[in-house]
């Protein structure tokens, strides 16, 4: 098999997504409601106030509030149950809360019609899931190249260079031309994190980026994350259990069942390693 990364065909890639999808993300400097929104130096790009949501009866957390600026990059720890991915899905509008709110860039996402949040998505937003959600039928390069089609670049050679250099960043030069099936599940999350990265996004969640790999692997996607949020002036959450995340974070939160306590200095890996919620300070 060819080590050469082809590049990304405009058609066959843009197709793969339903008509609704890829018309959303046709062009952002058009769309109703959105405009060019902004957040710089203190200012927060992502804000949550008082978030809730429950499953029936079921609490899953409440009274949430976070916030992260532009540039900066936050750990979202926790333990397992606690709900990080679910408040992810809340923040990002792939989940509805049951009261509260989030702005991203000035945008209140509850507010938003259907229309204008799907094109915030995938316009602002870089999205690195667990369950990777790589399409089985494009090549590695048209997943990657998915976001840059999506938001109307069809400049073959912009686009082409774009997804080479994620998968340098990533570990995977080379890797373009092969299809889903013949990749590891260490492999598949790096796709899914260059497709997340490649149209440098406003806002990059990220559920447990490194869940699938090996330390060395997952150190060189952690500095990838922070490089990305530093260069592009990005504002980086990441839901994690992973010391090493929370080491290269500017700041670390612990996530409860009844809101978030600020981690200081030795508290992550304090209580990550004792399984034990932080006491208050």
């Amino acid at each position: 098999m060819s080590n050469q990364t082809p590049t990304p065909t405009s058609p066959s890639a843009a197709s793969a997504l339903p008509a609704t999808a890829a018309s959303a993300a046709a062009g952002v400097s058009g769309a109703p409601g959105l405009g060019t929104g902004t957040a710089s130096g203190g200012v927060a790009l992502l804000e949550v106030h008082g978030l809730a949501r429950r499953y029936g009866n079921t609490p899953v957390f409440e009274e949430v509030y976070l916030s992260v600026r532009r540039g900066e990059v936050v750990a979202l720890l926790g333990e397992s149950g606690v709900g990080k991915s679910t408040l992810l899905n809340c923040v990002a509008g792939l989940d509805t809360p049951d009261a509260g709110s989030v702005s991203i860039a000035g945008h209140d996402v509850g507010a938003l019609g259907e229309h204008a949040a799907a094109l915030l998505r995938r316009t602002r937003l870089g999205f690195v899931f667990q369950a990777f959600h790589v399409l089985p039928h494009l090549t590695v390069a048209d997943n990657i190249a998915l976001p840059l089609l999506l938001q109307g670049l069809r400049d073959r050679e912009e686009v082409g260079h774009r997804v080479r250099a994620m998968l340098e960043d990533v570990g995977l030069p080379g890797f373009g031309a092969r299809l889903p099936r013949q990749l590891s599940g260490g492999q598949l999350q790096r796709v899914a994190i260059a497709r997340a990265l490649v149209h440098r996004p406003a806002l990059i969640l990220a559920d447990e980026p490194t869940g699938n790999l090996d330390p060395a692997t997952a150190a060189r996607v952690l500095d990838l994350l922070v490089a990305q949020a530093r260069a592009h002036d990005a504002a980086c959450l990441i839901a994690t259990h992973a010391l090493a995340a929370s080491e290269r974070a500017d700041r670390s939160l612990w996530l409860t069942p009844h809101g978030v306590e600020h981690l200081g200095p030795g508290d992550a890996a304090r209580h990550l390693l004792q399984g034990q919620r932080p006491q208050p300070q």
